[in-house]
């Protein structure tokens, strides 16, 4: 099966959790290929694909969220 091709341009925010609150700290743009980094990742961080993607005209218009977060363990 061949593998899916990446989305270039989704927004994708880096979040800071300390149990309590959750904070952007980073964001980024996939690359051509649907690549990105961060490259100072922690326990506690969260990966967000931002909803923004979803809308009409977005790199992501026409697909479905399935997973809102990534927690980084």
């Amino acid at each position: 099966m061949p593998a899916e091709a990446g989305i270039s341009n989704v927004l994708v925010i880096l979040h800071y959790f300390n149990g309590s609150t959750c904070v952007a700290v980073d964001s980024q743009y996939t690359n051509a290929t649907g690549g990105y980094l961060f490259d100072s990742l922690i326990a506690g961080n969260l990966v967000e694909i931002a909803a923004i993607n979803l809308a009409p005209g977005g790199p992501l218009a026409g697909y479905a969220a399935a997973v809102a977060m990534e927690r980084i363990i």
